[in-house]
């Protein structure tokens, strides 16, 4: 039996692995807050078998003066998830900025992949916006999304315009449908989003661009 070589085809072919994937990064992610309270291993093996991977955290002290940021940010890097954060942006915030300052020290220590200001106080102004979303930058030296519906900005008045159409959004569109693209109609100069809220039972869901 001749032990020579099998002849390639076509000739001088060499046979090349397979192209890996391109790694997208974390598509679908979790966002909770004091609510949810501590988070477990087994919290996190449940919605790992589901495919998600990534957590964002709010920045909040709660009613009791307890805040869990830190431990639902080093429990989610200790199974493996990425991380983000994000903080309310409170009505009249842009006279209580200590308050924002603070809320951004829980993050410390924590390299979180997006920051985003939640905006859904139906008295916020645009100048507690801006206000919020310049100490959000500053302090990730980097450009903060803003979180909201266009139920909101049809409220405030501010869907026909187009005050922070240059950062990414994460909207809401409870539709239970996990693509950004479904469900997303055009409000405050957006033509995209970048993540989306699909639904909020049993916890906030999301699936990202």
């Amino acid at each position: 039996m001749s032990l020579a070589p099998a002849l390639l085809w076509p000739p001088q072919a060499r046979l090349e692995p397979p192209t890996p994937p391109l790694d997208l990064g974390i598509k679908n992610w979790i966002d909770v807050s004091n609510y949810q309270g501590t988070l477990t291993p087994d919290w996190f093996a449940h919605w790992t078998a589901r495919g998600y991977g990534g957590l964002v955290v709010q920045a909040v002290r709660g009613y009791a003066g307890e805040v869990l940021t830190q431990q639902q940010l080093t429990a989610a890097l200790e199974v493996g998830w990425d991380i983000a954060g994000y903080i309310w942006c409170w009505a009249r915030q842009a006279q209580n900025m200590a308050s924002v300052r603070e809320r951004l020290s829980y993050f410390d220590g924590f390299a979180l992949d997006f920051l985003a200001v939640d905006v859904e106080d139906m008295n916020t102004t645009t100048g507690d916006v801006e206000a919020t979303l310049a100490a959000a930058d500053e302090y990730q030296e980097d450009r903060a999304w803003i979180y909201t519906g266009k139920w909101v900005f049809d409220k405030l008045g501010w869907s026909n315009q187009r005050h922070w159409a240059d950062r990414k959004l994460w909207f809401s569109a409870y539709d239970g449908i996990a693509d950004v693209d479904v469900g997303f109609v055009p409000f405050g100069g957006w033509t995209q989003g970048e993540m989306k809220q699909w639904t909020d039972m049993p916890v906030d869901q999301n699936v990202r661009r």
